[in-house]
């Protein structure tokens, strides 16, 4: 790797409350700022504004293929990176959930920065928050509605399940101003009933985004389509888990001492 730096930071759901103190001085320090988090205004704000800074949001474009929106803003990235020697770029929430252009830019043959990344709070975790459920407590999973199809994996609906990007199911284009264009939710919905009843109560948690207070939306498995005209890119699906049925007696004995 040479000299040269790039951050990558999460700027959570709303920056001038989630922007941690490391994410500010790393913003403050850069030489060049992108953002491509949906709120400039606000990452601007809690790092007190920057002398040399760019929104490049406008270079995912609306109905686009995600991976030629990803190709643009990997592009973009190269050239700054070119130019200075310190780059931060802000994205919204977590740095390493559900994006994937890092990863993409890692391996490009043109990118020498040294990559450092700066955590944000996700939709994800602040789903956790909104349930009040702490998924390691009580056993989970967590997948992405796409990869779950594709692999056609098992679910144990013992665990709690958490369902990520599911606003993107069954389509390769993200539709920034109507999330539900071509999503096909009822593959995913087709695949969850082979593991749970048609009853089952299923939650989509919109978390806090910006200004606008969480939501959570309760429907039956068997009609999970109904929630489509409101999914939002920072939406979640959560099915609790039901009460396990199998325990291991002896090493429950072991580990309490009896």
């Amino acid at each position: 790797m040479g000299s040269k730096t790039l951050y990558v930071i999460g700027s959570g759901q709303n920056p001038v409350n989630h922007l941690t103190l490391e994410a500010v001085r790393n913003c403050k320090k850069a030489d060049k700022l992108l953002t491509v988090c949906g709120n400039t205004n606000g990452v601007l704000e809690a790092i007190g504004g920057h002398k040399n800074h760019e929104d490049i949001v406008n270079l995912y474009f609306d109905g686009a293929i995600d991976n030629d929106n990803y190709n643009r803003i990997i592009h973009k990235i190269l050239n700054e990176c070119e130019h200075y020697d310190v780059v931060a770029i802000t994205t919204a929430g977590h740095p390493l959930l559900g994006v994937s252009w890092w990863e993409r830019l890692k391996k490009h043959s043109q990118f020498k920065a040294n990559l450092i990344y700066v955590e944000g709070i996700s939709s994800l975790t602040s789903m956790f928050v909104e349930l009040e459920r702490d998924p390691l407590e009580t056993g989970s999973i967590i997948i992405d509605a796409n990869r779950c199809l594709i692999f056609e994996y098992e679910i144990n609906p013992e665990l709690d399940l958490y369902v990520f990007n599911f606003c993107s199911t069954g389509t390769r284009k993200t539709h920034i101003n109507e999330p539900y264009k071509e999503n096909r939710l009822g593959n995913l919905k087709d695949h969850l009933l082979k593991f749970y009843n048609s009853n089952t109560k299923v939650k989509m948690v919109s978390a806090k985004h910006g200004n606008m207070p969480c939501d959570i939306t309760e429907v039956y498995l068997c009609d999970l389509e109904n929630i489509l005209p409101n999914v939002k890119f920072y939406s979640s699906l959560y099915i609790p888990g039901i009460n396990p049925r199998h325990y291991n007696r002896n090493f429950v004995i072991n580990l309490l001492g009896i």
